[in-house]
């Protein structure tokens, strides 16, 4: 086990999400017995059975009255998961699932966060270095949880978010890379400063053996604080660094890679992520041509600017994934005309950012709790927007307002928790409904 020793003999789990029940598969044969907590238990499909060791399975307020506040010897939180007091007394050692997952590993680690594009960043680095040859896994905020699969051979590939980074101590990160900042998560976080500090500490306990890879264009990373000794490598879109873009090709310290004109996506954005992604990758041994091979036949990820059909010259594309206002301002600004459709729930943002693709901007349909506070932006800026119920009629008031050349663009800039689960379900109900839309019109 590396970092401090961990008592095991009675360990509270809070939360009974992926990263609680990856806490719980990863704590089967080492916790003398497990309890797990959350509000939402009835609402769970998820049932223990197939563990012995587990004691109890219930809300919080049951488990106090069963077993009181002094039962446990380890509590292990699942992110964004605020427990009674009680649960996490003075002197009873308290870990996030991510810092559990350090704990238990073996092997390089390699964390990732951002604002944006971390997920993508995660995804793409694992493609990179299994297409090389290279064992790795993607664990973490990605959907698989990292304690479930920190013992696992090969280089684990963590996504790491700001909930996630603020419950670590001692996670030491071989590779720790920062794609970008920009204002999200305040409702949780509370300001900005705070958010940032939780971004920050991925640079923690990193020595003059390890690697960080920054954003040379955020200059809030630039300026971020870290200790120094380890080493450092950069990558822009924009300006000097060590991976980057010069005459239209694709550059590294260890030679060229591909002419851009060459990739089958050519979005700003993901062009930033692919650079860092390669950054990783090569500086972690995979070959200039196996690098330069994924490069080439890369085509996006779902919900990710995903294209799904075009109709009279009009394309849709799917970013669902676009949870806040700089996340929406990237994607529309990837291409010239954009009938936007963004709402949802807002985290607590300033949505009057995503004016900063103006320009870009045909017409918006907004939907969801924000389209009042969406609506009251754009009109005073002069946006031509209208109001939509449903995503149908989002889709189709959409559609209406655009012509051959233009894009229709789901790119909400706020989480999806109004009306669905998860930006996946949202994304998917998007699709859902332009596949409609294209075989009522025959094609």
């Amino acid at each position: 086990m590396r970092g401090s020793e961990l008592d095991f003999r009675r360990v509270l789990v809070v939360g009974a999400g992926r990263s609680g029940r990856g806490a719980v598969s990863a704590l089967a044969e080492l916790a003398g017995e497990i309890a797990i907590v959350d509000d939402d238990v009835k609402r769970s499909d998820w049932l223990p059975t197939a563990y012995s060791n587990v004691v109890f399975f219930g809300t919080q307020r049951a488990f106090l009255g069963t077993f009181g506040g002094a039962w446990a010897t380890l509590v292990v939180l699942s992110p964004g998961f605020r427990p009674f007091p009680e649960l996490t007394p003075d002197g009873v050692q308290t870990v996030g699932e991510i810092e559990l997952g350090y704990r238990l590993s073996r092997g390089m680690l390699v964390g990732v966060t951002g604002t944006n594009g971390k997920t993508s960043v995660t995804q793409m680095i694992h493609q990179m270095l299994s297409s090389a040859g290279i064992n790795s896994v993607a664990a973490g905020n990605i959907g698989v949880p990292f304690s479930e699969v920190a013992a696992h051979d090969g280089i684990k590939v963590v996504e790491i978010s700001s909930f996630q980074l603020a419950s670590t101590s001692e996670l030491h990160l071989d590779v720790a890379v920062w794609t970008n900042f920009a204002p999200d998560h305040l409702d949780q976080h509370g300001s900005l400063e705070a958010y940032k500090a939780a971004k920050e500490r991925v640079w923690r306990n990193q020595g003059a053996s390890d690697l960080r890879v920054l954003n040379a264009d955020d200059e809030v990373i630039v300026l971020s604080q870290r200790e120094s000794g380890p080493r450092e490598v950069t990558f822009s879109l924009k300006g000097r660094s060590d991976y980057g873009v010069a005459r239209g090709r694709i550059v590294t310290p260890k030679g060229p890679l591909v002419r851009i004109a060459d990739m089958k996506r050519q979005i700003p954005h993901e062009i930033a992520n692919l650079l860092c992604a390669s950054a990783v990758a090569l500086e972690l041994g995979a070959p200039l041509e196996a690098v330069s091979q994924y490069l080439l036949s890369f085509s996006g990820f779902e919900h990710r600017v995903e294209y799904v059909g075009e109709l009279d010259g009009v394309r849709f594309y799917n970013d669902s994934k676009a949870t806040s206002p700089s996340a929406t301002v990237s994607a529309v600004m990837s291409f010239a005309t954009v009938v936007l459709l963004a709402g949802g729930r807002n985290k607590n943002l300033d949505l009057s950012e995503l004016l900063e693709a103006q320009s870009h901007l045909k017409k918006v349909v907004v939907f969801g709790e924000a389209a009042e506070s969406l609506a009251h932006i754009f009109s005073g800026a002069g946006v031509p927007y209208e109001m939509a119920w449903s995503m149908e009629e989002a889709v189709r008031r959409g559609f209406s307002a655009a012509q051959s050349g233009d894009v229709v663009l789901l790119s909400p800039a706020n989480t999806s928790f109004d009306w669905y689960a998860d930006y996946g379900q949202r994304g998917l109900d998007f699709k859902d409904k332009v596949v409609k839309l294209l075989k009522e019109r025959g094609t």
